[in-house]
């Protein structure tokens, strides 16, 4: 598993806007594997608070105004400030994290160019570990709380955007293709920066129980996938 964080500046989560305008990357190798970027949110309370539900896909313009609403900590619906920050903060915060999967390049060439069965089985299984990697990762979400020079974490819910791919995005250099695209399973999780308390409050994310929790994350995932070998 790999991360990164989604900072301040704008063209820090361009890359899953992109996949919700269905750009020539996005849905164009292979509409079986790459499908539409979808809501992972960890509670029903969260998911009435933020105005995001559990597996609501995100394409088009408008999911891009929504999604771009939730990086600022806005509700884009009511226009509410969710996180309690002036237009200056929100500019400045931290808009998300995001975490990167992917099977062994054996099984996305597999994915691409086995039987239909087989096919099917692969893309059943991904999409099972997908499920349990969303999991776990939610599991880890943390918030830092500091009282009188304290320090505490506590457990939060969050939401994230599943964007998928089955293949790497071709190089393109001066209107000629330099790298074809290549068959690559791989999901993009972009964790918001909105974490919601068991008492309710609105809380920044804290991230590092997620990174340093990657290789069990990382193990929900590739254990589903292994039972191909079945």
């Amino acid at each position: 598993m790999t991360n990164r964080s989604l900072g301040s500046k704008a063209g820090g989560h361009q890359y899953p806007e992109k996949d919700m305008l269905v750009d020539d990357y996005h849905l164009k190798a292979d509409a079986q594997i790459d499908k539409a970027p979808q809501y992972f949110v960890s509670s029903k309370a969260l998911a009435a608070r933020i105005g995001i539900a559990n597996g609501e896909q995100a394409i088009a313009q408008a999911a891009v105004d929504k999604y771009q609403a939730l990086v600022q900590g806005v509700h884009q619906e009511t226009g509410e400030e969710l996180t309690g920050n002036t237009q200056k903060q929100r500019t400045d915060r931290k808009k998300g994290h995001e975490f990167q999967l992917a099977p062994s390049k054996d099984l996305s060439m597999l994915a691409a160019f086995a039987a239909t069965e087989l096919r099917e089985k692969i893309l059943a299984l991904r999409e099972q570990g997908v499920q349990a990697a969303m999991q776990e990762l939610a599991s880890h979400a943390r918030c830092r709380i500091t009282v009188k020079g304290q320090v505490r974490y506590e457990a939060v819910d969050v939401a994230m955007l599943r964007c998928n791919h089955g293949s790497t995005r071709a190089t393109v250099k001066d209107g000629e293709i330099t790298d074809p695209s290549q068959p690559h399973l791989h999901d993009h999780f972009v964790v918001l920066n909105l974490g919601l308390d068991k008492d309710g409050n609105m809380r920044s994310v804290d991230y590092g129980a997620m990174m340093e929790h990657s290789r069990a994350i990382s193990e929900a995932y590739n254990n589903t996938l292994a039972s191909t070998d079945h």
